[in-house]
């Protein structure tokens, strides 16, 4: 399955969220460095596919050493952390519009994504700044996401996995609705 635009699902605790989300054709899956190491490894174990990232929670303050043990593909990190991941490291930086254009240009430079959240639209002349710079994550869960969506070019979608009921069970209706909306037809 193809999505129209780039979806990171941030969150990722279970092994039925990370499997779910390759099997609908999620780019990126984020994992919060709270989930225990041998979890997160038996998770990636089974799941191919997406880029994984790295959710830094925000007490980190060794992230050379969660980086070494993760091993993700990019990292997500709020402002007030940037300094803290290395410069040669590729970073998603995450907050309001305007906490992520308040960054230094060096950073916004080095950002392989901006992740937003509380977007309104007296933020989209920001969005669109940064669109320029790189991809852009907003988190807009709900029914009309595709249409806001098309109003932003090299915009994409964050979303939040949540924890199973138990061990395999669990519902996905909040997903798959938001999901089968950026499906591309006839894939």
């Amino acid at each position: 399955m193809a999505l129209k635009v780039t979806v990171k699902v941030g969150n990722i605790v279970n092994l039925s969220d990370a499997r779910y989300c390759a099997g609908m054709g999620v780019d990126l899956l984020g994992f919060p460095t709270t989930l225990a190491l041998d979890t997160y490894r038996d998770i990636r174990g089974w799941v191919t596919g997406p880029r994984v990232v790295l959710e830094l929670a925000p007490e980190e303050t060794d992230v050379p050493k969660l980086l070494e043990s993760f091993i993700p593909d990019l990292i997500l990190a709020t402002p007030a952390q940037a300094a803290r991941v290395p410069s040669s490291f590729p970073v998603i930086f995450s907050g309001t519009a305007q906490e992520v254009r308040s960054l230094p240009d060096h950073d916004l430079k080095r950002a392989a994504y901006f992740q937003l959240s509380n977007v309104s639209l007296s933020d989209l002349p920001v969005v669109r700044t940064l669109t320029d710079m790189a991809p852009v994550l907003v988190e807009w869960p709900g029914e009309t996401v595709w249409a806001r969506l098309q109003q932003l070019p090299n915009c994409g979608l964050a979303l939040q996995g949540s924890a199973e009921e138990k061990p395999g069970l669990k519902d996905f209706d909040y997903l798959s609705e938001i999901l089968e909306q950026l499906e591309i037809s006839g894939e």
